[in-house]
């Protein structure tokens, strides 16, 4: 069963709110990728808080032992995502049009 009009064009409304912007996202990670801010921004928190815990591990073993041993990996995982942002808004935009032609009734 498909939504009715109005239920479209509230949860349309909704999602044009919510939709995320690409430069936003771009800029999070410029400024605060070390810390998962743009992956907090998309609604990634597990791997944002994987990212905020590997980055104060790293900075903490940096200060105590003077190795960088952690913030290499989130140093290439930050370089990864440079790559994934457009397609992590694209799956959420995808998201968005199956829900709004009812695909998500068939799969469910």
């Amino acid at each position: 069963m498909c939504l009715s009009a109005e239920q479209r064009i509230r949860i349309e409304q909704q999602l044009t709110n919510e939709r995320k912007s690409i430069g936003l996202a771009y800029m999070l990670l410029l400024l605060l990728g070390i810390f998962g801010g743009h992956r907090f921004y998309l609604g990634k928190i597990g791997s944002a808080l994987i990212m905020l815990a590997t980055s104060t591990l790293g900075w903490v073993t940096l200060a105590l032992a003077g190795k960088a041993i952690l913030l290499f990996p989130l140093g290439v995982w930050i370089i990864l995502d440079v790559f994934k942002v457009p397609r992590m808004i694209r799956a959420d935009t995808e998201l968005r049009r199956n829900l709004l032609s009812c695909r998500i009734d068939r799969i469910g």
